[in-house]
């Protein structure tokens, strides 16, 4: 029975490597970073899976704590919870042939359904123009994205919402837009490293020496974070000096210069 000054808050939070305690410790401290303004004096966490983190929070603000997390991190949603429109983070859980499938965390009867966005519509959102040729998966390996990839989608103004289909059409929202496009002007390599805390990454780059190869550490995730290389540094050239000090991690560069001159091409 959960009291007056508790809640239990489900996350959209991928879990993917070994949970050690460390790794815990870590993630109590990712959760405390959305919850420091408010008067929560315990979290738990209850649940785990490759999906979802279940926390109890105790404290005045608990069911505060709760929307709020749920809102800026995702939650689990059902079919009626689609609206229209409406915005929802999520993570990429495969790539076709054609589009980003993402899980926004649906679930019905026990089984997992996801949104897609295709290659077009999402090129044409970043670069605020619709585009009318066909956009291949190759531009999206310059894009640094993989499976686990924080992504904010919106579903589509017109996106038929079908439980039977078990994929419901959406389009990428605003932010996420506007941070693809910033990207993109900043003209700097980033890479994207999953599998690994934000402590783990600034480890294994001062016991690399290549603490003057970068410019910041963004953090996208939990586990999901992009190293931004000074101009001279290629992200791809960090990749063997960083490996060996994240044995979980997994590497994508981003190049904004060859995605620019692909672009430009369409």
């Amino acid at each position: 029975m959960v009291k007056n000054n508790e809640a239990i808050a489900t996350l959209l939070i991928p879990v993917y490597v070994p949970f050690t305690n460390s790794l815990k410790q870590s993630l109590m401290g990712y959760i405390r970073i959305f919850l420091e303004d408010l008067d929560i004096i315990s979290i738990n966490i209850i649940g785990l899976s490759r999906r979802f983190v279940k926390l109890k929070l105790i404290g005045k603000d608990s069911q505060v704590g709760k929307k709020f997390l749920e809102k800026e991190l995702g939650t689990l949603i059902s079919w009626e919870d689609l609206r229209r429109q409406a915005v929802f983070r999520g993570f990429v859980r495969r790539i076709t042939d054609r589009s980003l499938i993402i899980d926004i965390g649906i679930s019905s009867n026990n089984e997992q359904f996801y949104v897609a966005i295709d290659f077009v519509s999402f090129v044409s959102s970043i670069i605020r123009r619709k585009l009318e040729t066909i956009v291949n998966r190759e531009i999206l390996t310059l894009f640094g994205i993989r499976e686990y990839f924080p992504i904010y989608v919106r579903i589509s103004k017109n996106a038929s919402i079908d439980e039977e289909k078990r994929i419901v059409e959406a389009e990428l929202s605003v932010k996420s837009a506007k941070l693809f496009n910033s990207w993109i002007k900043s003209r700097l390599d980033r890479l994207i490293i999953y599998g690994s805390t934000r402590t783990q990454i600034e480890k294994a780059i001062k016991k690399s020496g290549h603490l003057r190869d970068i410019v910041s550490v963004e953090r996208l995730g939990f586990l999901e974070h992009a190293l931004v290389c000074k101009w001279s540094t290629n992200a791809k050239g960090l990749i063997p000096e960083l490996g060996p000090f994240l044995p979980h991690a997994i590497f994508a560069p981003f190049y904004p210069r060859k995605i620019k001159k692909m672009i430009s091409k369409m």
